[in-house]
């Protein structure tokens, strides 16, 4: 559940659905020969044919579907799934007889490698407004991924798909054993609305053996790659001999081993002779395939970067809530569980709206829908950062995997960026914070548009008439101890709370040049206004971000204390002053002595002090003060809150 912008409520929940595996022996005898579930995109290697090329009726439109598109990917209603969508009802004309659908979503090549191998898939027929099943087959051709390629009789039809409920469906494929078949879901339905089909999935057996290419997708260090594969053998019969290759550009590498003796489940270790030579930022394409005990293994593509040094990866989780914000708990359970398991890569910052904490421009800028919800490095956006399920004893809990935002987090932890940015500094004067942050590049990258964001994060955030809405209370299903706490909680601190960003929430421009240069660090210093409405300094952090403006994203990301360099010796006739545990500090270089005055809120002095160097003044009573002080005739006063 969450909040639209509007304050309105969005019901739903997301189910994971789990295919039912091959039956098998042993589970690491079979592999998944191919997977889709529709939810970044209908992959481009999917061929879609609009064969019965009739007008759709206005309510396919209206249901996303455009004129012309055979196949159209829809997001499942309430929840955070998509699917592969196919019209079936069209626009009755006059005089014109109205003929079935014919719209083809066709597989890429699909190798079966092993004498044992199923087909799997999930169909749904979505209703709008009629009470009907859409019908569609099912088809496998050896020849190619057009329509008149497949001229073999349906492995599965079926007249009236399920009703707005998905059904799974699984199909034998032993039949195919050693061919490449293209398989293709045809909506040949004369009466429904939308057919759906989703997580389509083929898995088999192994066959001979599994080669996997362990080079990996980046290197580091070194101006040469090394092509090194695995191969493990799933045969009864021995592997005793392999013609192992790569392809890079125009070049072929063979190697040819004889003499074997690889018994099932064993596994054989192979470095090619010859490396790849590329530079640093180079992306290195190339194929590896083998031919083992004969049998020739498919070709697997694959591309290495080529990075100088491997740098540290932070991963930037902005969260939208707010204190009204009924469900929102499940944002702050998330951010909680995020930070607990993954400490070295989580950077949380909550970003408020519509509350005594709000930072409403920033949230309105990185347009969330609704509340609670989160972006993830400003590359993945979370509709709903927990998710219900039900264990095999029908207790009810939310989790942030599943399709919550830890999924997503550990996606992002995946991705490697080229840049690397380090907090070298950061200083605290006359209201003022000062912070020195270092950017490099571990790849030469020409035209780059890179901007450094600077935020200001406070923790331990509350303060008296402060209230989060509990829409858990109560609740069966565990989410964080929040089922166990009252409608209205009063007593429990804010974490992550935005207080300002510096300049925008795409950053500062013309920090970093357009051309990066490899290993090579580019300095900056950014020196502005400490926001007014931070309560205590010592829990207050600094985040540095590296935006690429060309997609969005945040490349990289560092955090560090605001009050990291407060007991560095700061310059002559300067001081440093700041709140933290009931106590006023004071810093001043060791030499120096100063006459230090602070006053509460109604002008009345409370404390005078010399103090040379550091100092810290208890203050019996919480509130607003000013401290001036006094160095060498100059006067500077500080406010700050106890």
């Amino acid at each position: 559940m969450k909040h639209s912008l509007s304050f309105g409520i969005i019901v739903g929940l997301w189910s994971a659905v789990t295919l039912a595996p091959v039956a098998m022996a042993q589970e690491q005898d079979y592999v998944n020969y191919h997977s889709c579930d529709f939810n970044e995109a209908i992959p481009a290697d999917y061929a879609l044919y609009d064969m019965d090329g009739q007008t759709l009726h206005y309510t396919m439109t209206q249901g996303g579907i455009k004129q012309g598109e055979a196949w159209a990917r829809k997001k499942e209603s309430g929840a955070a799934n998509y699917y592969a969508a196919s019209a079936c009802r069209y626009k009755e004309e006059e005089g014109v007889e109205l003929k079935p659908s014919d719209d083809w979503l066709i597989t890429p090549a699909v190798w079966i490698r092993g004498n044992e191998a199923t087909l799997s898939w999930r169909g749904m027929s979505v209703k709008n407004r009629l009470d009907e099943g859409a019908g569609y087959e099912v088809l496998v051709s050896t020849t190619g991924n057009t329509p008149e390629d497949f001229t073999e009789a349906a492995i599965f039809s079926i007249t009236e798909e399920s009703l707005s409920e998905w059904t799974t469906h699984e199909v034998d494929l032993s039949a195919y054993h050693g061919k490449h078949i293209y398989i293709a879901f045809h909506n040949n339905s004369a009466q429904g609305e939308i057919l759906a089909i989703d997580d389509i999935v083929v898995n088999g057996h192994k066959g001979v053996c599994d080669v996997a290419v362990t080079t990996g997708k980046y290197s580091y260090g070194v101006e040469q790659l090394d092509v090194k594969l695995c191969v493990t053998s799933y045969s009864e019969v021995p592997i005793t001999d392999m013609t192992l290759y790569y392809r890079h550009g125009d070049d072929v590498i063979t190697q040819t081993l004889t003499g074997l003796s690889i018994a099932k489940y064993d596994t054989y270790n192979f470095t090619f002779d010859t490396p790849i030579q590329a530079a640093f930022g180079d992306t290195v394409y190339y194929a590896v395939g083998a031919v083992v005990n004969g049998v020739e293994q498919d070709e697997i593509e694959c591309t290495t970067m080529m990075y100088m040094f491997e740098l540290t990866r932070k991963i930037v989780v902005e969260e939208g809530t707010g204190l009204w914000c009924s469900y929102c708990p499940a944002g702050i359970v998330a951010m909680e569980v995020l930070e607990e398991k993954y400490p070295e890569q989580f950077i949380g910052m909550a970003l408020h709206y519509q509350d005594q904490m709000g930072v409403d421009k920033y949230v309105l800028d990185l347009e969330f829908d609704g509340f609670p919800s989160a972006w993830v490095n400003r590359r993945y956006y979370i509709d709903y950062p927990m998710v219900l399920v039900e264990d095999e004893n029908g207790k009810e809990e939310y989790v942030t995997t599943n399709g919550g935002m830890e999924t997503y987090f550990v996606q992002a932890m995946e991705e490697v960026s080229p840049i690397d940015v380090a907090i070298t500094g950061v200083a605290l004067k006359d209201g003022q914070i000062t912070v020195d942050a270092t950017v490099r590049s571990a790849m030469n990258i020409s035209g780059t548009q890179f901007q450094l964001a600077y935020v200001i994060v406070e923790n331990d955030v509350w303060e008296d008439g402060y209230a989060q809405v509990n829409g858990y209370a109560g609740k069966d299903a565990v989410i964080g101890g929040w089922e166990l706490l009252p409608g209205t909680v009063t007593d429990r601190p804010c974490q992550h709370v935005v207080r300002y960003i510096h300049d925008g929430y795409q950053g500062v421009a013309g920090i970093l040049p357009a051309e990066l240069k490899c290993g090579e660090e580019y300095k900056s210093t950014q020196t502005f206004d400490l926001p007014s409405n931070i309560l205590d300094i010592k829990n207050v952090e600094v985040v540095v971000m590296v935006i690429d403006m060309t997609t969005g994203e945040v490349m990289n990301a560092a955090e560090i204390s605001a009050t990291a360099g407060i007991n560095q010796v700061v310059a002559d006739d300067a001081a440093v002053c700041f709140a933290a545990d009931g106590a006023i500090y004071v810093g001043l270089s060791s030499q120096v002595a100063a006459d230090v005055a602070v006053y509460n809120a109604a002008g009345s002095l409370v404390e005078m002090q010399r103090v040379v160097g550091n100092a810290s003044i208890t203050i019996d009573h919480p509130g607003m003060y000013i401290v001036k002080v006094t160095c060498n005739g100059a006067v500077k006063a500080y406010k700050v809150r106890v």
